[in-house]
């Protein structure tokens, strides 16, 4: 009898979180006598791995709904990517300097969102950013600094204000020729939150997804009722390290940004590839920012603002906003400084004995714990993983192998 649906694989994937989940015979026992059963699945959609763990009654309905789910992770990014020149984003783009366009909903909804905080940040997050991108994007390729006469001509097309949404109409107008939108910052929250929408359509609410360093947690686990998916944060200081911050989660997303793993050196200067959309610099320095807001959506993109505008104010747009919190890290002068706004307390986790021990491929230790999702970014997945059920012993190295030749195939 199979215990677990998917890879049990435990994926690293860009800057902040590594997210792994297994359950003991014991408990999955007690989810068959609630007539529930855990799955997992995992697919590699927008740039990253997308995990999906959730609890269903029998396999027939987890294969539909997981299916269903993965369908719309890929739709969404044959809307919203800046990758793919036929995605619907690439093609308002093209349209730049040009009349308002109509467009779907899901992009609508997203950019929206985008603007509110794009206002909330002053500016801090803002989807316009793409022309400075680009640019930087093949400052880490090339390992050289964008020069400063295309950095400014990037940085005159830049700016929320260039971009008008009509909530009635339905459309988007970008006001100089030469705009580009990215939804780096925002996509993968908005694709979370949207694939538990899709389960639930399926009857299916205790649920978690994964979408690198961006997390949408449903209903609790059969056995963590009352309490919540819970979730380990990495330290900046030490992420090879047993983790010593846990919070517990329902129904919310929770999101991590940083340069933990996306980042260039040049000239003996670490450079993020987060950008400031005001000065068309990526941030320098050693940051983590962890937020946690009603949707993944919106902490998706607080994260990446916080980051921009640092310690002092990114405190201050997190206090101004209703039912979020979150957690900023700065090592500076190696020195780690960490400030929180309610973020919630430490759970003490030294109860929890770990099912296994796995490394992962650029050799950060991790563990697998009895109803524990713990994340952090990397470039990177678990050689070995394994998993104890019912005294057997799995492990995915095969299954890692597999779908690296998968992807592969896709590309």
């Amino acid at each position: 009898m199979k215990l677990f649906r998917g890879s049990t694989l435990c994926s690293l994937a860009m800057m902040g979180f590594c997210i792994f989940a297994a359950t003991q015979c014991l408990s999955a026992l007690k989810e068959q006598k609630r007539g529930l059963r855990r799955f997992e699945f995992t697919e590699p959609h927008m740039g990253t791995m997308f995990k999906i763990v959730f609890y269903a009654s029998d396999e027939s309905s987890a294969l539909k709904a997981s299916r269903a789910a993965f369908n719309r992770i890929a739709g969404l990014d044959h809307i919203m990517s800046d990758y793919l020149p036929s995605s619907e984003l690439m093609r308002l783009s093209e349209r730049a300097g040009g009349p308002p366009t109509r467009i779907s909903d899901d992009l609508y909804g997203v950019m929206s969102t985008a603007q509110e905080i794009a206002q909330k940040s002053d500016g801090a997050f803002d989807i316009t950013i793409g022309p400075v991108v680009r640019l930087w994007r093949r400052a880490r390729r090339q390992h050289e600094l964008p020069e400063p006469a295309r950095l400014a001509q990037a940085l005159e097309l830049v700016g929320h204000e260039k971009l008008r949404l009509d909530a009635k109409a339905r459309t988007a107008q970008l006001l100089k020729p030469g705009m580009l939108l990215d939804l780096g910052g925002i996509a993968k929250g908005y694709a979370a939150d949207e694939t538990l929408r899709v389960l639930k359509g399926y009857g299916i609410d205790r649920a978690l997804v994964a979408a690198g360093g961006d997390i949408a947690v449903g209903e609790p686990p059969p056995d963590m009722e009352g309490n919540g998916w819970t979730i380990a944060v990495a330290s900046l200081d030490s992420p090879a390290q047993r983790p010593k911050r846990y919070v517990a989660l329902h129904n919310a997303g929770i999101s991590t940004s940083g340069d933990l793993e996306q980042h260039v050196e040049i000239n003996g200067t670490r450079y993020s590839h987060i950008v400031d959309p005001k000065s068309g610099r990526a941030i320098t320095g050693r940051v983590s920012v962890t937020v946690i807001a009603p949707d993944d959506t919106t902490a998706d993109a607080l994260a990446t603002a916080v980051c921009v505008l640092g310690l002092e104010r990114g405190l201050k747009l997190i206090q101004s906003i209703p039912e979020t919190r979150a957690l900023i890290c700065q090592a500076k002068n190696s020195e780690l400084q960490c400030s929180d706004w309610r973020f919630p307390a430490t759970r003490d986790q030294s109860h929890d004995s770990p099912v296994c021990d796995a490394t992962s491929e650029n050799g950060i230790p991790t563990r697998i714990m009895e109803s524990v999702v713990h994340l952090q970014r990397a470039d990177a997945y678990c050689r070995r993983c394994c998993v104890v059920a019912c005294g057997e012993r799995r492990c995915a190295k095969d299954r890692f192998l597999s779908d690296r030749r998968r992807r592969r195939s896709l590309r």
